[in-house]
């Protein structure tokens, strides 16, 4: 799958979105319009929002996407995510089914329900925002949510002098989707465990 980004710079969260949805797809970066599967990125500027537009074509189909944010509000964070979720809006027209992670990569998704619900939101406000804004299951939703219940509960059980430590063990059952971290299946390694573990 090509990649061309038309009047913006912001090619991480798109191309990271693009592996996860093309996993089986080389990906190529292209620095000039080009012709065939690929996907064409593109952000305008207009009098109150920034506009994203995403145009993906896929085995001689095309989806075509718009997402836009109020220009008061486009800060880094609001223009990668209106990058992204035209982009999935875009693919999901050409792919086969929608993925469960939706539209989330590069990140670990129980870091948006844990902050969330941590800043006073409900469970149901957090399994709004992975439904609505990054596009996961319902099933997923929950188990995030679910996960991050514990992640709180577990904090609190903290003494204002103990440290909290995010611990990434780089062997997992199978990779997720969205996932950007460095990590392999474990089966594909089993004899590098013990040392690491060691």
């Amino acid at each position: 799958m090509k990649l061309y980004l038309k009047n913006h710079t912001e090619r991480y969260p798109v191309e990271q979105l693009q592996l996860q949805l093309f996993a089986q797809e080389p990906s190529e970066f292209c620095t000039e319009p080009f012709t065939g599967d690929g996907t064409v990125s593109s952000l305008s500027r207009g009098k109150r929002y920034l506009t994203a537009t995403a145009k993906v074509t896929y085995q001689g189909k095309t989806g075509f996407a718009v997402n836009r944010v109020l220009l008061d509000r486009a800060d880094v964070r609001a223009t990668r995510r209106i990058l992204q979720r035209s982009y999935y809006l875009a693919a999901l027209q050409v792919l086969p089914a929608a993925p469960p992670w939706g539209a989330l990569s590069g990140v670990r998704p129980t870091k948006l329900s844990t902050r969330c619900l941590s800043g006073g939101g409900s469970a149901k406000d957090a399994e709004r925002l992975l439904r609505e804004t990054y596009f996961v299951s319902p099933a997923r939703a929950k188990l995030c949510v679910d996960a991050s219940r514990h992640t709180i509960e577990a904090a609190k059980l903290l003494d204002p002098d103990d440290l909290s430590v995010y611990i990434g063990i780089p062997f997992c059952p199978t990779r997720c989707a969205y996932c950007s971290f460095v990590s392999v299946d474990a089966p594909k390694l089993l004899k590098s465990i013990p040392d690491y573990l060691n």
